[in-house]
């Protein structure tokens, strides 16, 4: 698959995870707080949340990060196309250790300054979830 021009990838949490990719290569992230315009990006990829029903936990809680992924997507439209995918989609079962190795592991030098030596959980779900979308991934 060609890499779009910009593509910007979000993970919801109580703050939101954002990763920006141009030409399919890592070029910021950071941990949003309040939903913002990021970038006027190409394709947008995000993580939909999802009730677990083994897990406790309050249900409101889902309803909440879906509000926040809503007010994100629609301040940051993607010109071409949006992807909304469920976790089960991109890194199956896998915890947020784990996905962070996995991720540091396709980093390039220059990619590996840009998400810093301890980034947010969220924040390497988004880098995560950019790298599955690109095909640049080794897991799964």
């Amino acid at each position: 698959m060609k890499a779009p021009p910009i593509l910007l990838a979000i993970d919801p949490g109580n703050n939101c995870g954002v990763a920006v990719f141009t030409m399919g290569v890592l070029a910021q992230c950071s941990l949003e707080h309040t939903p913002r315009s990021i970038v006027r990006a190409d394709v947008v990829v995000a993580e939909v949340p999802q009730f677990a029903h083994s897990k406790r936990g309050d249900p409101q809680n889902i309803i909440k990060l879906a509000v926040t992924l809503g007010r994100y997507l629609a301040l940051n439209a993607a010109k071409e196309r949006e992807l909304l995918v469920l976790p089960q989609q991109w890194k199956g079962n896998m915890g947020k250790q784990l996905t962070l190795e996995c991720v540091r592991k396709v980093l390039t030098p220059a990619e590996a300054e840009v998400l810093g030596p301890n980034p947010i959980h969220d924040v390497s779900d988004a880098v995560g979830l950019g790298f599955w979308y690109l095909g640049r991934h080794n897991w799964r």
